[in-house]
Parts: structure tokens; sequence; C-alpha cells
């Protein structure tokens, strides 16, 4: 054969349309479709089931930890409650105290004043110390010419004006106080 037969012999195979690719018989994929399908189903359906275990893990724990969380906040709350109760009770006490000593020194002076006052009328009278006997004793105070007898109702006298003094500071000290945190 010849160049120029074998070129004719090309040009010709190359001028026909090739033919057809025709695939191989294929084996029934509809089997392993169904498969792989079941397989994927079965995957989701273990995936959802352990999605709902843990969903419902998580909803027990965050209720575990809200439970806690609550308790601690009414532990917290009573505690606050108490310590606010014996604030107020220390502060009711204090004031209580300062108002006593407030009007006990009050009283004292006023009582001071008034015994400086007595005595002074009572050496203006003629009644100082040196004139205290039986006979020069002052009688309108229930003394009976013993020197301390007149001095110890005069003393009675101021401590039974303290007393009442004190008690109406008190109680209007209280209800001032109770006004107040009322």
């Amino acid at each position: 054969m010849s160049i120029d037969e074998s070129l004719a012999k090309r040009k010709l195979e190359l001028e026909q349309p090739p033919l057809p690719f025709v695939h191989p018989p294929a084996p029934d994929h509809s089997q392993l479709i169904k498969d792989v399908e079941n397989a994927i189903y079965a995957q989701h359906q273990n995936l959802i089931t352990e999605f709902k275990g843990e969903a419902k893990r998580s909803e027990a724990a965050l209720i575990d930890r809200l439970n806690e969380w609550e308790t601690a906040f009414n532990r917290n709350q009573e505690a606050w409650a108490a310590e606010s109760r014996s604030m107020a009770e220390k502060t009711l006490k204090a004031a209580l105290a300062t108002a006593q000593e407030s009007a006990q020194a009050v009283i004292r002076k006023e009582a001071q004043d008034w015994l400086h006052e007595t005595r002074k009328v009572l050496h203006e009278n003629g009644f100082g110390p040196e004139m205290m006997d039986g006979a020069h004793s002052p009688m309108f105070l229930g003394d009976d010419g013993r020197r301390p007898s007149w001095r110890a109702q005069i003393i009675s006298w101021a401590m039974w004006l303290a007393l009442i003094v004190g008690v109406v500071m008190v109680v209007l000290l209280t209800q001032k106080v109770l006004h107040l945190f009322g």
C-alpha cells in the first residue's frame, strides 16, 4: 500500500460519521438507591433521637440550674430581710438609747438648775445650811428638824419630775420612730 492509498483510506474514514457509543447494560441500581436512602433515613432518625435526648438532658440541666438559682435567691432574700430587720432593730435601739441619754442629760441639767434655784431661794430666806436645825427647819417641805429629810424630799420630787419627763420623751420618741419606720 502506498502512501497515497493510505491517505485516501484515512480520508474516507474521517468523512464517515462516528459510530454511536453504546453503554453496556447497566446493573439494576434501584435496589442500591433504596438501600442508600434507607441508610440515610436511619441515620437521620438516629440523629433526631440523639438530638431529642440531648435536648431533654439540656432542659433538665437548665431546670436544675433554675431551681438552684431560685433556691439561692430565696435564701438570699430571706437573709437580706433578716439583715434589714436586724439593722432596723439596731437603729431603733441606738435611737432609743440616744434619746434616753439625751433625756437623762436634760433631766439632770434641769434638776441641777432647779436644785440651784431652790438653794438660792432658801439662802435668801435665811434657810442656809448653818440654819438647819430643829428650830429653823422648813416645815413646808415636811422636815422634822433633821437635815437630810428636806433634801431627800427635794431630790424625791426632782426624780419624780425627771421620771415623768423621761417617760414623756420616750413615748414621743417612740411615736416618731414608729412613724418613720411605719
